[in-house]
């Protein structure tokens, strides 16, 4: 018997296929198609999923792990700096800045005092140094060599070479030759006065020299105390000869020739006051305008003084003129 086309494949249009099939398992059919895969989630219950069964538990709200209830521990070191120090030193604090110094750049003194002998060999030495290199370090790194014993001989040796230079120069300079003077009732000078006078001056500079030395250095150690120095007054007494031997014997041997020495001695006077304050400097570790300060007070106070006593003398020719 042939199957109607149009019959829906079966006798009953409500089953096409046929009578439903038959439960293999034996169980009924589900109500809820979740029931496949676990009981079905509830609002009070959004993990209770298929797969994790009605024991699940839901996770924690926060994905970080809970606060401790003690406090962080505290380094008392420093942050160590990402940078590398931009100077070395067993001192020298991190973060790239070196220490602030108080020496405005000069090193510390690494001399110490010699033995006379061994000190007087290396005087010439000494002296060529800051002639040729002037400058507050050169100074600064002989101060430390300072010694009272090599002072004195320095004094000493240096008011006798002087002295003796002096003399030399009032027996040869034409400047001193007071003989071709003229003598006449108008002119009561004697010239063999005048050339004991200058002679005396010479010999008398072995004792006067040594004696301003010491007032001219205790006035600038004064006055540079008075402006915070901190060098002391060996030091300043060292650092002085150091800088004025060389150049006063050079220009005292200058002076014997006429006329050019005069100009030449001059010009070395201008350059020993620039070595002054460089002393200056290196001693009492000032910067250059508080050096140069110190040096010029007492120039400026003679300078006034000479101009107040200048004014008075003139003053009175002029009024005893009028008389």
């Amino acid at each position: 018997m042939s199957q109607d086309p149009n019959s829906n494949y079966g006798p009953d249009a409500q089953h096409p296929y046929g009578s439903d099939p038959q439960n293999p398992y034996n169980a009924p059919p589900p109500s809820n198609a979740y029931e496949y895969f676990g009981p079905t989630p509830t609002p009070s219950d959004p993990y209770n999923s298929g797969n994790a069964g009605p024991s699940a538990t839901p996770p924690d709200a926060s994905p970080y792990p809970p606060a401790s209830p003690y406090p962080p521990d505290v380094s008392p070191y420093p942050p160590i700096s990402p940078y590398p120090p931009m100077y070395s030193g067993p001192n020298q604090p991190g973060y790239g800045y070196p220490p602030p110094s108080q020496s405005f750049g000069y090193a510390p003194q690494t001399a110490s005092p010699l033995p006379l002998a061994q000190a007087l060999r290396e005087l010439p030495q000494q002296y060529l140094r800051i002639l040729t290199k002037p400058a507050a370090q050169t100074i600064a790194q002989e101060l430390g060599k300072a010694k009272w014993n090599i002072v004195w001989v320095q004094i000493i040796g240096y008011a006798i070479v002087a002295s003796l230079i002096t003399i030399l120069n009032i027996n040869i300079n034409p400047a001193f030759n007071f003989s071709t003077l003229p003598t006449s009732p108008n002119n009561p000078i004697d010239p063999a006065v005048l050339q004991n006078f200058f002679l005396t001056y010479a010999y008398s500079e072995i004792i006067w020299l040594p004696i301003g030395l010491f007032i001219s250095v205790g006035i600038y150690y004064l006055l540079a105390k008075a402006f915070h120095g901190t060098g002391t007054f060996l030091q300043q007494m060292y650092g002085t000869l150091l800088v004025s031997i060389p150049i006063g014997v050079v220009s005292l041997l200058l002076a014997l020739i006429p006329f050019v020495g005069s100009f030449a001695s001059l010009g070395l006077n201008i350059y020993n006051i620039v070595l002054q304050i460089f002393m200056l400097m290196a001693v009492h570790k000032f910067r250059g305008g508080r050096a140069s300060l110190v040096y010029f007070i007492p120039i400026i106070v003679v300078a006034l003084l000479a101009c107040i006593f200048s004014s008075i003398i003139i003053s009175m020719i002029i009024n005893s003129a009028h008389y």
